[in-house]
């Protein structure tokens, strides 16, 4: 009965795609994605679903168990919790209804690092959704945002794995603790961040990256280089273009690796161009 199911939201899921203009054809690797998305999607329509759900989890857990055999407590200390004075928290609009993934960039990630191996943090996580993608691969991952909007209301992943969510400015000092051990992680994420931060917060910010990140770990951001505003307010901080960009990060201590962007280009990223028109991507190595 469960195999027929899974046959049948296949053969659903294969009718979709080819419904689109031009039809589908032989699926790659992108096309493959947008199965297991929907087949995700029927996770939450039928319980029948639950037990391949529960054996991907099973899966992830006995990677965990395998790198961490005591268990994992993790631990954010931020010197703020929330960024009181950041309008992303007096006039909340991404920190309310984003939660964004993207599994092609997990996967692309994958190449670069092994999952045994990877620990990611990400700035500005929003719901979770990201967070969680990694963590049902196995990844260690955590998620700091600023604003509490999500964290009160238990939005999103927030209902989920709370235990790997935090609220913290990262503009100011923060730091993480594994198992009473400091934790340093492999590459820091930061989707349409950057230009929420103000100017002259941004040698915090990117300090906060270097205490944060493995010496030979990544940063990998999205960047606006349009104004947003919102309710009469513009939530862009910094509005430049990749030019000012990349010579900015130079002076923070920062190299770009604009072949590491084309491992990722066009589409795996799990913000970009869709979201916000003209954005481009840093991926920055410490010096």
């Amino acid at each position: 009965m469960l195999k027929a199911k899974v046959g049948r939201y296949l053969i659903d899921s294969f009718h979709k795609l080819n419904n689109r203009p031009g039809g589908m054809g032989i699926p790659n690797s992108g096309k493959i994605q947008e199965i297991v998305d929907f087949i995700n999607f029927k996770f939450h329509e039928n319980g029948e679903l639950e037990e391949i759900k529960n054996t991907s989890i099973h899966q992830a857990k006995s990677i965990f168990h395998a790198r961490y055999p005591q268990g994992i407590n993790l631990e954010c200390y931020a010197a703020k919790k929330i960024a009181q004075e950041s309008l992303d928290h007096t006039h909340p609009w991404g920190t309310k209804q984003d939660n964004s993934k993207n599994l092609k960039f997990n996967n692309a990630l994958y190449e670069l690092f092994p999952i045994q191996e990877l620990s990611v943090l990400d700035i500005g996580c929003s719901g979770g959704g990201f967070v969680k993608t990694l963590l049902d691969a196995g990844v260690l991952a955590a998620g700091i945002e600023g604003s509490d909007y999500s964290k009160i209301r238990a939005r999103a992943e927030w209902g989920t794995i709370p235990d790997y969510l935090f609220t913290a400015d990262a503009t100011a000092p923060f730091s993480f603790k594994l198992n009473d051990q400091k934790l340093m992680f492999k590459v820091i994420t930061a989707w349409e961040v950057l230009e929420h931060i103000e100017k002259e917060d941004l040698p915090k910010f990117f300090e906060n990256i270097r205490n944060n990140l493995l010496p030979d770990g990544l940063f990998i951001g999205s960047v606006s280089p349009n104004d947003d505003w919102v309710d009469g307010v513009n939530l862009h901080r910094t509005v430049e273009n990749s030019d000012w960009w990349l010579e900015n990060v130079e002076s923070f201590g920062f190299n770009h690796r604009p072949d590491l962007v084309m491992h990722f280009s066009p589409d795996k990223w799990v913000r970009g161009e869709e979201n916000a028109p003209n954005s481009f991507h840093l991926i920055l190595e410490p010096r």
